[in-house]
């Protein structure tokens, strides 16, 4: 009989056991998913604050942009800065940054291969020349302009240093040339023998415009955008002129690249300025932003709204959102 109870007494303490662990695993699969809800549920919360965000800066821009047809300058984003606080602690803040103080890769797309240097589109000069200013060797800079003007246009004619679908078929996993406009910087990583670190340190002065254009806005362009604003002369204008020439623009930017070009000329910065070429590539008054927007409340929610504004109807459209989540 002693024996049976201690086997009834062994069987209700592990019938406890397993009960206490099913329990434990219980609580903490609650604890888990509660805490996930709630991560989710802030981070919900933060998205819709930046969303709010949008509706506080993009109008005043809308306004301003506007009231101001003539062009653009620094002192009107400067007045896009802006933070507002959301209940329980929650915090967003905001800025309003010119989407064309910047190289636009996709306007490599409709440029024609050049039989000799002096022959080749000034736009793809100028991208050649940022590679070198960045420590890029030529054959480095050759391989990166052909391939990626390859890899943009709607032709299979393959560039002398570039690469076309049959390139990429035969790769693995196997695929094909684009054939269309980029939508991120980030798709540069799908092309072959890339210069990493001359591309690593001209970033900044890249973009994707939705358009196949090139109209860099000299009024919007910071010392950040000194080896852009070299480039743009060929290496004529070293950084440090760049520098200087940033530094006495006018306060409201210049009224007209021409302004701008005379400027130029004026501070003996560059003896030859190709203004013929060069000239359509610029401009004074842009079309495109990012409003950049981050939420701060245990985590970071970070989201870039990329706008355009048609001076036609006066209208701003969002055209694309990039989300980043910062633990």
């Amino acid at each position: 009989m002693n024996k049976q109870q201690g086997v009834a007494l062994l069987i209700v303490l592990m019938i406890l056991a397993i009960m206490a662990a099913l329990a434990a695993k219980m609580t903490l699969q609650f604890q888990v998913s509660q805490q996930r809800q709630s991560w989710l549920l802030n981070q919900q919360q933060l998205r819709w604050l930046t969303f709010a965000a949008e509706e506080i800066a993009l109008p005043r821009l809308q306004n301003e942009l506007t009231e101001n047809t003539q062009n653009n300058n620094l002192d009107q984003f400067s007045m896009q800065k802006g933070v507002f606080n959301g209940q329980d602690g929650f915090s967003v803040s905001y800025i309003v940054a010119d989407g064309q103080n910047c190289f636009n890769l996709n306007s490599l797309r409709n440029n024609e291969p050049g039989k000799t240097l002096e022959d080749e589109p000034y736009n793809t000069q100028i991208l050649k020349q940022l590679l070198l200013n960045a420590q890029a060797t030529s054959v480095q800079t050759e391989r990166f302009t052909d391939t990626l003007s390859d890899y943009l246009d709607t032709d299979n004619d393959i560039r002398s240093a570039g690469a076309e679908s049959d390139y990429y078929e035969s790769l693995t996993p196997p695929r094909a040339a684009a054939n269309q406009r980029l939508f991120s910087i980030n798709e540069l990583a799908l092309l072959p023998d890339l210069p990493l670190i001359p591309l690593q340190q001209i970033r900044n002065q890249l973009c994707t415009l939705p358009e196949e254009f090139q109209q860099i806005n000299v009024n919007t362009l910071t010392l950040e955008q000194t080896p852009l604003l070299s480039a743009l002369f060929l290496g004529d204008i070293n950084q440090d002129d760049a520098a200087k020439l940033i530094a006495i623009r006018p306060r409201r930017g210049w009224v007209s690249v021409d302004a701008f070009l005379k400027e130029v000329k004026k501070q003996k910065l560059s003896l030859e300025v190709k203004s013929g070429e060069l000239k359509p590539l610029l401009t004074v008054r842009s079309q495109y932003f990012v409003l950049h927007t981050q939420g701060q409340f245990e985590q970071q929610h970070t989201m870039s709204s990329y706008v355009q504004f048609n001076p036609k109807d006066s209208k701003i459209q969002i055209y694309q959102r990039r989300y980043r989540v910062i633990e």
